[in-house]
């Protein structure tokens, strides 16, 4: 998994906000799938043509750890997500806890 991969993983989440196509995604539900250890399959489903998560697919080493790290952060901060993810409101819930990750 290269630096490149992660970044445009990031700017594409952005665009998904800047968009609003993220419109309906509940910080709750990226939570489940970061719990799951999903998240990645979901937001390529979810998002389908708007997020290319094949790098990801591709690299279980990088999968594996994206996953590793989303959830570590979320055990870290699950009783403060203001503090710990910078977001409350669903405007960000998708991008918060990925950004704050990568």
């Amino acid at each position: 998994m290269t630096l490149l991969n992660l970044t445009f993983l990031i700017l594409s989440l952005n665009f998904l906000v800047d968009q609003g196509l993220h419109a309906g995604v509940s910080l709750d539900e990226v939570k489940r799938h970061i719990r799951k250890g999903d998240v990645l399959d979901w937001i390529g489903q979810w998002f389908k043509g708007y997020v290319n998560v094949t790098p990801y697919m591709r690299d279980r080493v990088a999968y594996d750890g994206v996953t590793r790290g989303l959830q570590q952060m979320l055990d870290l901060y699950s009783r403060d997500e203001r503090r710990g993810w910078g977001v409350s409101n669903g405007a960000a819930a998708l991008t918060g806890p990925l950004i704050y990750t990568l």
